[in-house]
């Protein structure tokens, strides 16, 4: 063997490790065809050939420029690679013999240029190198620098497509995720290394190589809801969601907190009144009955006096009791509010078996300091029905409205005439209006003698 040939076996070799085929040997077949030129670009340094015979070709010239265009007649003479899995002509000549016709493309879907390129040796040769016009969705859009890179689906099985669109180059409006698009150019794929026997074991990289822009077609736009923006949707709807949810458990957190320490300040509150204030107004009661035993019988202006002073000082003590039994029940009691009436009424021996609830509507939850007021309102209104009306019954009916809160009290008493001013030092009735208009309500008293009271208290909610 020749020095000469000893370095072209070895550039063979080298070719045959760097392309994963052998692209010529000193055993390379001479090759000669006449056809019509059915593919260019002019950045490429070859073409694509239909001969006469209906065979395709890619043809690369000796010198490595192309000066003839698809729809010129050539002649070529060169070498075809054995081993080679594609059919190929390399150091070619060509000679543009005259102008011939360009055939119409294959159409084909992608799930059909895979059908056919698995159909063996016959399926292979059926588009590879011919102009193919394939149609697909498309699943991917990959911008560099000189090129776009796009792929058609579905997406299990993807054709490649080169186009001729630079990175800063805009993209055809309507090319986008989902849309449905037609491609025509010259089908190409890379076959897998071949087996002990040489045969093609596989094909990778389905492609199609449009010459232009132009040979682009968008059939049908995307969709306005692709899956990646529904994705993204279903995404940021989650993130939204999950916000929502950590506000409300932060604001229902935050809530049960304050309700805490307002529950522990109201019981500080209470036992500081009763340990201090219930202990003085007792004291001022005793020195008060001390100082009534002194006066003389004859002196009735300055018992009349201490009289006023011992009525005054029993209301401030009867109400300082009420406002400490409320905020203790309050405290204590459970958080919906008919429960917390019939809790509060468990506790005093004197409603059993007088005081009767009713509770009408859906109920729903009422302010820890609204409820408070409501229950100061109860004990008032069944504690005068009880004292001063003599009453054998009281209803207490609670009705729950779309937009209010009403609840009556009703006693079978005595009575009493509505329309009269109450006598000095009974403030029960103005103490329960202020707690109601305190909380944007109203009440309304109703009363005969003989015939019985009721108090209804109106609370928008």
């Amino acid at each position: 063997m020749t020095l000469k040939t000893r370095i072209l076996v070895t550039l063979a070799f080298a070719a045959a490790l760097g392309h994963g085929e052998v692209l010529f040997t000193t055993n390379d077949a001479p090759a000669r065809v006449e056809g019509v030129a059915v593919w260019h670009r002019p950045a490429d340094q070859y073409y694509y050939l239909l001969d006469d015979a209906g065979g395709a070709w890619r043809i690369r010239n000796a010198d490595g420029r192309v000066l003839i265009r698809p729809g010129d007649r050539v002649r070529v003479e060169g070498v075809k690679p054995r081993g080679s899995a594609r059919p190929r002509i390399e150091r070619a000549t060509t000679e543009k013999i005259g102008t011939g016709s360009l055939p119409e493309p294959i159409e084909m879907t992608v799930d059909e240029m895979y059908a056919v390129g698995d159909d063996g040796e016959a399926g292979r040769r059926a588009w590879y190198a011919r102009l193919v016009a394939v149609r697909g969705i498309v699943t991917d859009i990959n911008r560099r620098e000189t090129y776009t890179q796009i792929l058609l689906g579905p997406k299990s099985r993807s054709v490649q497509i080169a186009l001729p669109i630079r990175w800063s180059d805009p993209l055809p409006k309507g090319l986008a995720f989902g849309a449905f698009v037609r491609v025509r150019g010259i089908g190409h794929y890379d076959p897998l290394p071949p087996d002990h026997k040489g045969a093609v074991t596989g094909l990778v990289n389905f492609s199609v190589y449009p010459e232009r822009l132009a040979d682009l077609q968008i059939l049908d736009e995307a969709p306005f809801w692709t899956p990646l923006k529904i994705f993204a949707a279903c995404t940021a709807f989650a993130f939204v969601m999950l916000g929502v949810v950590a506000l409300v458990l932060r604001a229902r957190v935050r809530d049960r907190i304050a309700a805490d320490a307002a529950r522990r300040e109201r019981l500080r509150l209470t036992s500081e009144l009763h340990d201090n204030f219930q202990q003085l107004l007792a004291g001022c009661m005793f020195r008060l009955g001390a100082a009534m035993g002194k006066v003389g019988k004859d002196d009735d202006a300055a018992r009349a006096q201490l009289e006023l002073l011992r009525n005054s000082l029993n209301h401030t003590q009867s109400s300082l009791r009420s406002a400490l039994w409320g905020l203790t029940e309050e405290a204590e009691g459970p958080a919906a509010l008919s429960e917390l009436f019939r809790y509060a009424a468990s506790r005093l021996p004197q409603w059993t078996g007088i005081v009767h609830f009713t509770v009408r509507g859906r109920e729903r939850a009422v302010a820890r300091k609204c409820s408070g007021s409501l229950l100061l309102i109860l004990q008032e209104a069944v504690g005068n029905a009880l004292r001063h009306g003599g009453a054998k019954r009281v209803d207490v009916i609670v009705d729950f409205l779309d937009n209010a809160l009403v609840f009556g009290v009703r006693d079978d008493g005595c009575g009493f005439d509505s329309r009269t001013p109450p006598k000095s030092g009974h403030l029960g009735l103005v103490t329960m209006r202020q707690h109601a208009e305190g909380l944007g309500g109203t009440l309304t008293v109703v009363s005969r003698e003989g015939e019985g009271t009721t108090v209804t208290v109106r609370i928008p909610l």
